[in-house]
């Protein structure tokens, strides 16, 4: 699983510009993000009141379903070509976390307007209080099912 590195992760044990990108884009991409935006969209959807808004919303929902599906079934394929991936992700999962630390609501972040709010949007404390939930009761516990942890 070595390739050419663009995720900004190095791994101090592998020289050159090489580390384990694809097990990282997997777990970034697919597995924290997909997982991260199934609730999110479904938030959205749920809060949302313009049909436009809901129609796209059900397609997205559906769209974030299946990769974040894709995403756990690639995870499993790694580790049952390289059960070695299970500790080394375990190792940078903290800083694969911290990659969403964008969802904390900054302090001088403004109020939704109505029309935002009719398109489903959260407002940054409620997208930081989702986050933080979804990891404790969804990611984690997939990862650990993993031995990630």
């Amino acid at each position: 699983f070595f390739f050419q590195a663009e995720d900004g992760i190095r791994d101090y044990k592998v020289t050159g510009v090489q580390t384990c990108a694809l097990p990282i884009s997997v777990a970034r991409s697919f597995c924290i993000g997909e997982t991260l935006a199934v609730p999110y969209f479904a938030e959205m959807r749920r809060r949302a009141g313009h049909p436009a808004v809901l129609a796209a919303l059900d397609r997205i929902l559906a769209d974030e379903a299946a990769h974040r599906a894709f995403g756990w079934d690639a995870l499993d394929a790694i580790l049952g070509i390289d059960p070695a991936v299970a500790p080394w992700l375990s190792e940078r999962l903290p800083r694969l976390k911290g990659t969403f630390a964008g969802y904390a609501a900054p302090p001088d972040a403004p109020a939704l307007t109505e029309d935002e709010r009719a398109c489903g949007l959260l407002e940054h404390a409620e997208y930081a209080a989702l986050f933080a939930r979804t990891w404790a009761e969804d990611v984690a516990p997939r990862f650990a099912r993993r031995g990630i942890a």
